[in-house]
């Protein structure tokens, strides 16, 4: 008989709970969401089902002053819709002076208007616990480099709040520069009073509009409001091509991609200077950072580090539920148990032989072990699963059976990266009172299991 499989990552060593693996790939995938969105911000507009994949329906955005700009997801997507509207309109006005100038200047000059809409962003966390995201973006203003002048750059800091599920909570504009001037009372000013308006136009109104009416109302405001700030810096004068730096230029790292940093804790001083004093870690695979103080340690969710431990996280996990029901008998399925192993598995012994070689041999080895136990009133149990490794993608099995004496083990199963078993190397076997240290046992036992014979040499092994 087989006894109850307690499968609980909470009490396995090395394991993290099923809750907190949850909620973790739910951070994960959170973060991802803002690696593909953020630097799109200017030219691809959120909808409600790719926002919703990143913040939870009752969202905030907040202005520098702590003013509510957007409350809720169909307002998050509207400011994403009237910011690229504005914005495919600005570049729209600049590619028509472009094109006037180079006809008249007969001007080959093509660089205007690369990665256009692209925002560089650079991403970091509190690592203790994941609850804030703070992102340090930049971008030209659309609208294409007139003469000797670039676009203005603006830039600033946004500060994201996660609440337990993973998703963003809040989202806070921090601070905001054009070309190196603060325009936090414009920027917020301007938001607010767009929302207000649109919010007040529409109450008094009955809209015709089926499908979000508000989203079309507030896109249709958003464009003159917005291109406004962009012509107020421009009215104050660009800066000259050739007298300062582009941002790519400053930040070269930042626009290849973003990269994903962590500070325990992030600083309170939401200035962009402040940035260059946070003590940065990478959260990359070649440096891994725990976001617990105690073991279990795993990686930050959004690394290539937590690619690897979810999938072998999963793995473990798989073998825990699916495969030792397999191993065991409890679960009688031959095709299911020759699928649990890789081709090319093996059987280590205690002294480190290959005792058995090739995944359907190995099945079949286990499947007969069942069948005699079975046919001897013998029962089976896993003692303890431990020494979880998701690195090496290893857990370790303490078990014990009779046949009907007591026999006792400890193996250490290995999987590949797809998920089915590898190798499995005993580490400790004994029968009633006696080890087994020697592999000659094993093999025999193993041998008259394949041909039938089991039993027998199990009785003059036992």
């Amino acid at each position: 008989s087989q006894q109850p499989l307690n499968s609980d990552p909470d009490g396995i060593d090395g394991l993290i709970g099923i809750d907190e693996f949850s909620r973790l790939s739910r951070t994960d995938a959170t973060l991802r969401s803002l690696q593909a969105q953020l630097p799109s911000t200017l030219a691809v507009a959120l909808t409600i089902s790719t926002a919703s994949e990143t913040y939870v329906p009752n969202c905030t955005l907040v202005g520098p002053s702590g003013e509510v700009l957007g409350d809720g997801l169909e307002e998050i997507v509207a400011i994403s819709t009237a910011i690229v509207s504005a914005c495919n309109a600005a570049r729209g006005a600049g590619r028509l002076a472009e094109t006037l100038r180079s006809s008249l200047l007969q001007s080959q000059d093509e660089e205007a208007g690369n990665a256009e809409g692209s925002v560089a962003c650079v991403l970091a966390m509190n690592a203790s616990d994941l609850s804030l995201v703070r992102v340090k973006w930049s971008a030209s203003l659309p609208g294409g480099s007139i003469g000797d002048f670039r676009p203005p750059q603006i830039e600033g800091l946004s500060d994201f709040t996660l609440v337990n599920g993973g998703l963003v909570d809040s989202h806070w504009l921090r601070n905001v520069t054009v070309d190196g001037r603060e325009v936090n009372g414009r920027v917020g000013e301007t938001l607010a009073a767009m929302r207000r308006a649109v919010k007040t136009a529409q109450s008094a109104a009955q809209s015709t509009t089926r499908e979000s009416p508000f989203l079309q109302v507030f896109a249709e405001a958003a464009v003159p409001l917005l291109t406004e700030i962009g012509e107020e810096v421009l009215r104050g004068g660009g800066v000259a091509a050739s007298d300062s730096p582009t941002s790519s230029e400053e930040e070269p790292d930042d626009r290849a991609a973003m990269p994903i940093y962590v500070a325990d804790p992030l600083p309170q001083s939401t200035n962009l200077d402040s940035w260059e004093d946070i003590k940065f870690t990478s959260a990359d695979m070649h440096s891994m950072i725990s976001m617990l103080d105690d073991p279990p340690q795993v990686p930050i969710p959004g690394t290539d580090s937590w690619n690897l431990y979810a999938a072998s996280y999963n793995g473990i996990m798989r073998f825990i539920d699916s495969f030792i029901p397999l191993l065991s008998g409890e679960n009688d399925d031959p095709d299911a148990l020759r699928a649990a192993f890789d081709p090319d598995a093996r059987l280590i012994t205690i002294d480190n032989s290959t005792a058995l070689k090739g995944g359907g041999r190995l099945a079949d080895f286990y499947r007969s072990v069942c069948s005699l136990r079975l046919s001897s009133g013998g029962d089976f149990r896993i003692v303890d699963i431990s020494n979880a490794d998701w690195r090496k993608r290893l857990i370790t099995l303490r078990w014990s059976s009779a046949f009907p004496v007591r026999v006792e083990g400890t193996d250490v199963f290995t999987l590949a990266e797809e998920g089915k078993i590898n190798q499995v190397q005993q580490l400790q076997l004994s029968v009633g009172d006696q080890n087994v240290a020697e592999s000659e046992a094993v093999v025999a036992f193993i041998r008259a299991a394949e041909t039938g014979a089991g039993g027998e040499v199990a009785g003059q092994i036992l």
